[in-house]
């Protein structure tokens, strides 16, 4: 039997976790905001500086980071937007928070990392990190579904080390990358 998800509303939440449908897989996590929870929002670019080491995006100014009804992400921005809920995932698994696919198909706005996971031992809100990739802005309205939180059971091996690539077994793949049907 699959443990409980335990979630801890806080003050500002729209809508706890659900799934659209008794069979869905992933549970609709809803954008909410708050002066307690603001929304960030980065313009994006990376500066690199003198370094040429990449440092922070630089923020975008108090005022612009979200307004009560709605926040507007411009183009190449990434927003990371509060939901309102904190929660624990059960030992032995992982939340993976992603986009939904309407979200996907509809708007312009994607993951920067694919899929976000939040480990077992984390207990703040959990947030969404988005970019805008398309010519326009894009408004979130509180309420909205944004993404998912999926939660699914995670190996945890011991990490041992090894002498030699050898010891590792396995057939040499040629590098990976598509190596089973050419490579790159």
């Amino acid at each position: 039997m699959t443990p409980p998800l335990r979630v801890y509303p806080l003050p500002h939440m729209a809508s706890l976790p659900a799934r659209g449908t008794p069979a869905s897989a992933g549970l609709d996590l809803h954008s909410c905001w708050s002066e307690a929870s603001p929304v960030v929002i980065r313009k994006g670019h990376i500066n690199y500086g003198d370094s040429g080491r990449p440092t922070r995006f630089p923020p975008i100014e108090p005022e612009k980071r979200h307004h009560p009804d709605y926040i507007a992400i411009e183009p190449g921005c990434v927003a990371l937007i509060p939901t309102g809920v904190c929660v624990a995932i059960p030992v032995g698994h992982e939340g993976q928070v992603r986009l939904r696919s309407s979200t996907g198909l509809r708007t312009s706005l994607v993951m920067p990392h694919g899929v976000g996971t939040i480990d077992s031992d984390y207990r703040d809100e959990l947030k969404v990190l988005v970019r805008n990739v398309g010519p326009s802005a894009h408004y979130v309205y509180p309420g909205d579904r944004l993404a998912q939180l999926v939660v699914a059971p995670v190996a945890m091996p011991v990490v041992e080390l090894v002498d030699s690539l050898d010891a590792l077994g396995g057939d040499d793949r040629g590098g990976g990358f598509g190596s089973t049907g050419g490579g790159l």
